[in-house]
């Protein structure tokens, strides 16, 4: 997922008009996402415990965090030398084979729990002043359940929540560094690489390398992620561990996967509420909620990349 990372602390950045509507803007959603959250949209609910034994849920669970690995590095890794054949940018051929491994990725998972049901969960499981869901026994069933609980008067309040708990956990993450700074033990606080990408990209060049990019980020990235980490990591841990420690746990992985220490603490309460998500609405919820925020953040970088590259 794309997510903002600070520049060095005391680094002096120029800032024009968009640049404050940008702050302007993360404090509305703040505000509201607060508000949301408070009326209870992102609620822990009872959740349903899955049919599977321990073992087969295990066994799923690691072979999603495999696939993630496969997908997401090593096939992209292979891809881009004949990529750069192909193509004379060279990050062309970077994003378009970061696409084409998350493409192939989310197919052979999908096409997975096909051929094994109940590898890679989809229904939500959990409910709130409603009757228990029941266990989904086929994939079919699944599929349906978790498209049902697809709404837009659940996305949207869902989406500002979720965006109030990323941008709490930035700014808490930044005090963090402040404070280490202080104490003369500063921290690295590289961006994420693709975050500067965006923020630095040159409009008036070739136009392919931020186009995949751009689909890689909201498309790609979103599913092949949610499949993976929301899918079927986390039901394997529930069923190891209490639900609070599933989703703590969940959510440490996403943060460490990503590889990048300034945005470590965000991504950790990102993957982390989305989980709860998952449970009350579905995965499907999940994959429009991670795909929105990475255009908002996609489209800021854009907008404002001076500001939007620091919060």
């Amino acid at each position: 997922m794309i997510f903002l990372a600070s520049a060095e602390l005391g680094e002096e950045v120029v800032l024009d008009k968009l640049d404050y509507a940008f702050y302007v803007w993360s404090g509305i959603v703040f505000l509201v996402g607060l508000a949301m959250f408070r009326k209870g949209t992102i609620h822990y609910g009872e959740d349903q415990p899955s049919e599977l034994q321990n073992s087969s849920q295990a066994i799923y669970g690691l072979f999603g965090l495999i696939s993630f690995f496969v997908y997401a590095s090593i096939i992209p890794g292979t891809l881009i030398p004949s990529l750069k054949v192909i193509f004379t940018q060279g990050d062309t051929a970077i994003y378009l084979a970061q696409l084409i491994g998350q493409i192939l990725g989310a197919a052979t998972l999908v096409a997975f729990a096909y051929l094994c049901p109940g590898s890679l969960r989809f229904a939500p499981s959990a409910s709130f002043n409603e009757a228990p869901q029941l266990p989904v026994q086929t994939f079919s069933d699944d599929i349906k359940s978790a498209w049902e609980g697809l709404k837009l008067r659940t996305l949207w309040p869902n989406f500002f929540s979720l965006c109030a708990i990323a941008i709490g956990a930035g700014l808490v993450w930044k005090l963090f560094y402040y404070f280490s700074e202080q104490s003369g033990q500063p921290l690295p606080e590289d961006i994420q690489p693709l975050v500067d990408f965006i923020a630095k990209y040159d409009w008036s060049g070739p136009i392919s390398p931020i186009v995949f990019l751009g689909i890689s980020c909201v498309i790609g990235a979103p599913i092949i992620e949610e499949l993976v980490f929301r899918g079927m990591i986390y039901p394997s841990l529930k069923r190891w561990l209490p639900r609070g420690y599933a989703i703590i746990i969940t959510g440490v992985f996403f943060g460490v996967v990503h590889g990048n220490l300034a945005a470590v603490f965000p991504l950790m309460a990102f993957g982390s509420v989305l989980c709860i998500i998952r449970d009350r609405f579905g995965l499907f919820t999940c994959i429009a909620l991670h795909a929105l925020f990475n255009l908002h953040t996609f489209i800021w970088l854009y907008l404002a990349p001076n500001a939007s590259s620091q919060l």
